[in-house]
């Protein structure tokens, strides 16, 4: 069996920047902190403060040294 760093589309990057995040629906006021874990053109792995069900859209701040970058993404799986 193909190790999942095989089968992986993008190569992921070990990085970690805090991040905010908070629910886009607008009847949910779920908002939290976290880090990620790693980055890659194609998505992310990060841990957070709270559990979320996915799938779910977030709006998601990642911190850098060179400013903020928003984004809007789509919890795919969780842990």
């Amino acid at each position: 069996m193909p190790e999942p760093s095989e089968r992986r589309q993008f190569r992921r990057y070990p990085i970690q920047l805090p991040i905010v995040h908070k629910s886009k629906n607008p009847s949910s006021t779920v908002a939290g902190v976290g880090w990620t874990r790693d980055l890659s053109e194609g998505g992310a792995c990060v841990e957070l403060d709270r559990r979320l069900s996915g799938p779910a859209p977030l709006q998601v701040r990642l911190q850098t040294d060179r400013g903020a970058i928003d984004l809007e993404v789509q919890v795919v799986w969780e842990l």
